[in-house]
């Protein structure tokens, strides 16, 4: 029923109970003129089919899920423009990001958090090196081709000279 004071304010009558899905449509798909509702929108008043009505409705419905992605977009950006800046100023002599550090911005990481953590686990694995090297020195026998014992005596003297 619609009330002809108010255009603002009509109100559509629904199909009745069980009538489901198809009662809905035909009532859209009816030979009638359609019911035309006026709705503001951006400080304009238009004028929409119940179609239009749906299909909007819908698209608004939607609008906090993209609102939200648009938004930590922007904080990602922005962190990123940040972040990069941050990058340069604690290493100015940087060139190239490494596969790993790019990898792990790619994944969310700050870039310079990324940068570092990289840096540490180069360092922690050229400490294993060294500490390894080290190790080996300590347990090795010598060079078969090092210092001998000292002064040679006669007998290896004339060996060594045949």
């Amino acid at each position: 029923m619609t009330d002809q004071t108010n255009p603002e304010e009509r109100t559509m009558d629904t199909a009745p109970e069980g009538a489901g899905d198809a009662g809905f449509e035909a009532g859209l798909a009816g030979g009638e003129e359609q019911a035309r509702y006026i709705v503001k929108y951006n400080g304009q008043e238009m004028e929409m089919g119940l179609e239009e009505l749906i299909t909007n409705a819908q698209k608004g419905l939607n609008y906090d899920h993209v609102k939200g992605e648009r938004d930590a977009l922007r904080a990602q950006l922005a962190g990123g423009e940040d972040g990069f800046a941050a990058l340069a100023r604690a290493y100015p002599d940087l060139q190239k990001l490494p596969e790993a550090v790019a990898a792990a911005i790619a994944k969310g990481a700050a870039p310079l958090e990324a940068y570092r953590e990289y840096e540490n686990q180069m360092l922690r694995e050229e400490l294993a090196r060294s500490r390894q090297e080290t190790r080996n020195r300590a347990l090795s026998l010598g060079s078969v081709s090092g210092e001998g014992a000292g002064e040679a005596d006669d007998f290896l003297s004339g060996f060594d000279s045949i």
